[in-house]
């Protein structure tokens, strides 16, 4: 994180923002992206996104703890350049899509980290028929205006989840002790957001 970030969005505000008013923002597609990481076999990870997601953030920039922020994941997006696998991940023993197809995450509160730029993200976090609360890193990237005049931030997420917690495949381990597929999932996301007008 840059120890920068904060002056720079504070400077911003004086040119873009109504001082002490939050404003909606909505995720753009074309400039975001959901990556996430899973180990295998304990010797190597598997990378994989989703392609299908949209968000709503409201920022106030002189009040960054308000900070709120809904997300909707399409389970049938999931992108790991393999089609079968990605095919196999949509049945009962994995996401179950069917009943289940939406991973959603809503915000409860944002609290400053251990620096002035850092900022940490509870929510609660629903996909396969449960609901858990997380937490993740939370970095703001800046704030401008896009081609069509348009006020635009940036940010970023960090964080891990526990498949197994979710009840999300099983447990089975290769002969060397690890888990065929490991329980943590490591996810960034990197995000634009355009002001709703």
């Amino acid at each position: 994180m840059k120890s920068f970030t904060l002056i720079l969005v504070s400077f911003v505000c004086l040119f873009l923002c109504t001082p002490g008013e939050a404003a909606k923002y909505t995720v753009d597609p074309v400039h975001s992206s959901v990556d996430f990481e899973i180990g295998h076999m304990g010797i190597s990870e598997i990378t994989g996104r989703f392609r299908g997601y949209s968000g709503v953030i409201e920022f106030d920039p002189e009040n960054i703890a308000a900070t709120t922020l809904s997300a909707t994941l399409e389970i049938s997006s999931i992108d790991t350049a393999n089609e079968k696998r990605d095919e196999h991940l949509q049945q009962d023993d994995y996401f179950d899509t069917a009943k289940h197809p939406y991973i959603t995450f809503v915000s409860k509160k944002v609290e400053q980290g251990d620096d002035d730029d850092e900022f940490i993200m509870t929510g609660d976090l629903s996909m396969h028929g449960m609901t858990q609360e997380i937490q993740m890193e939370f970095e703001l990237g800046g704030m401008t205006k896009n081609h069509k005049g348009v006020e635009v931030i940036g940010f970023e997420l960090e964080g891990e989840v526990d498949r197994l917690h979710f009840g999300i495949g099983d447990d089975k381990k290769h002969s060397n002790g690890e888990l065929f597929l490991g329980a943590e999932v490591e996810f960034e996301i990197h995000a634009e957001a355009v002001k709703v007008e």
